[in-house]
């Protein structure tokens, strides 16, 4: 790679090492979470002992999302100290929370357009060889072990999450005019499809047809972003949205899960068996007391189980079944840290549409941030595992202030010096 200083080497450059850890745990947590685990401390390492990155993490702190979300993490950490949950479970529960740290990391580091740039192609590429081998599989009737049907991921929620991802990011790479070639621009078109239709046709993640319609919307509204807001805006916006909803309709796998939950969710007071969206209703209910127990501080951080189960001790039959998790992001908080981690929380997301980034990063961030949020409606996207880590990082990578001049930038995007 042809750089300004020819005596350069990128292993020896920590900035470099860094911000290519970020992007391993964005791979990483598709396939192995020890690898990511890995990744994670390694760059928590690098942060802790050598100053230059160091140095480069804290200049972003200062950004109003960096700094909303270390808020968080902290209000995580104070109601990690009351609450009837066991000190040792409370305890796991705060540090699984350190992917928050994810996040103000990768805006000190992701301050040049060149590495948010190389972040989308590493993720579109990788995720066009999952799409291509799941395709494969769909075609010889094969599956991996322990994996669902077609899935080449972690299971079939993130891999339909993620493919919407990747096809949003595909579709603004191309809003770039004159930036890539005919042969790029055709390899960015075959990703959208390769991708979006896996999504919907193979998958059978609910979540991910939300997110392939919320980013579809938001890759509507940077048409309209800028100009006066009218009626044909808003039906530009509303556009994509209705394409993925007649593509549901259309297709066989996607309207059945469709058709299954809106079932579930008519009969589940009087089913006889535990269902996905039956469950949920019921979380929803119980979760919906606890809060009205202890609306200011919460049952503390880990403390949902121990509170929940005290909340259905006098039920029967799979309406007693005790959970974690009430699949809903906002609930879950609320429960936890009370309204007033519950207000840091949505001040937090409410923090990324300060970022000030320049296009088309900035609708890819908060485009996906959106999608996230509609997805915690009925999942904990921001606690699990693979979507957690995965949002913190893409928002980010993202949504990083870039700086407008970098000392001893060269063309790499890196530095000259380690």
């Amino acid at each position: 790679m042809l750089t300004t200083h020819p005596e350069y080497r990128w292993y020896r450059d920590s900035i470099y090492i860094a911000r290519s850890l970020i992007i391993a745990n964005l791979i990483f947590l598709l396939f192995s979470p020890p690898l990511t685990n890995v990744a994670e401390g390694v760059l928590y390492l690098m942060v802790l002992t050598i100053p230059r990155v160091r140095r480069q993490v804290l200049s972003g702190l200062s950004q109003p999302m960096a700094a909303m979300c270390l808020l968080f993490g902290l209000s995580i950490i104070v109601a990690s100290f009351y609450g009837p949950a066991p000190r040792a479970e409370a305890i796991s529960m705060m540090t699984g929370w350190r992917r928050l740290l994810l996040l103000p990391i990768a805006v000190g580091l992701f301050n040049e357009d060149i590495w948010k740039n190389r972040t989308l192609w590493i993720l579109i590429i990788v995720l066009d060889v999952c799409a291509v081998v799941s395709y494969g599989f769909f075609f010889a009737h094969y599956k991996l072990p322990q994996y669902g049907p077609y899935v080449t991921v972690r299971n079939y929620v993130t891999q339909s999450m993620t493919f919407s991802v990747a096809a949003f990011s595909a579709a603004m790479l191309l809003r770039q005019p004159n930036a890539y070639s005919t042969k790029i621009r055709l390899f960015l078109i075959g990703s959208i499809a390769l991708l979006a239709v896996n999504a919907l046709t193979l998958m059978t993640g609910r979540s991910g047809y939300i997110v392939l319609g919320i980013c579809g919307a938001a890759y509507a509204f940077s048409y309209v972003h800028g100009k006066k807001f009218d009626l044909k805006h808003l039906l530009v916006i509303a556009l994509p949205v209705v394409i993925v909803c007649a593509a549901i309709a259309a297709i066989p796998t996607a309207r059945h899960r469709v058709e299954r939950a809106v079932h579930e969710g008519e009969t589940y007071q009087t089913a006889d068996k535990l269902s996905s969206i039956g469950i949920r209703l019921v979380f929803l209910k119980n979760t919906l007391k606890i809060i009205e127990h202890h609306p200011i501080f919460g049952v503390g951080t880990g403390g949902f189980k121990t509170a929940y189960a005290a909340e259905v001790g006098n039920e029967a039959g799979w309406e007693a079944t005790i959970t974690t998790d009430p699949h809903n992001q906002f609930l879950k908080t609320f429960a936890e840290q009370g309204i007033i981690g519950f207000a840091i929380f949505i001040a937090f997301i409410a923090s990324a549409f300060r970022q000030k980034v320049a296009e088309p990063y900035r609708i890819l961030g908060l485009g996906v941030l959106c999608a996230w949020c509609g997805t915690s409606l009925f999942n904990s996207h921001f606690s699990t595992f693979s979507e957690g880590r995965f949002i913190f990082v893409w928002c980010g990578v993202m949504l990083a202030a870039s700086a407008t001049k970098i000392p001893g930038a060269t063309r790499n995007g890196s530095t000259a010096t380690p």
